[in-house]
């Protein structure tokens, strides 16, 4: 089982662990991220991530409520600053976890 997590795994890394080095997005990496940085680089704020929504400024009055995204914003700003590759880097490795849980329950 172990080899096949790992096997998954290094797939998943040498399919997207290039994109650590990519820029960010047009899209919402400019409002969660390059818009909302004094908020995101504060580690101060994870104890305020729980009552704010996920897109602090919709235009449209729309609130989704997503604190363990926001948490993991947060905690990578603190490593690396509001640069895309530690946001990258930390996508990669939730999906070679998310594999590996999935290939647990399958095998």
């Amino acid at each position: 089982m172990a080899l096949g997590c790992l096997s998954l795994s290094l797939l998943i890394v040498a399919l997207y662990g290039r994109t650590a080095g990519f820029g960010f997005t047009r899209t919402d990496d400019k409002v969660l991220l390059t818009d909302d940085a004094s908020f995101i680089l504060d580690a101060a704020n994870l104890t305020k991530i729980f009552g704010r929504p996920f897109f602090p400024a919709s235009s449209r009055g729309e609130t989704y409520y997503r604190p363990v995204v926001t948490a993991s914003f947060i905690v990578d700003a603190q490593w690396n600053g509001i640069a895309p590759g530690q946001f990258h880097r930390t996508n990669v490795a939730l999906h070679a976890l998310a594999v590996c849980l999935v290939w647990l329950v399958l095998f």
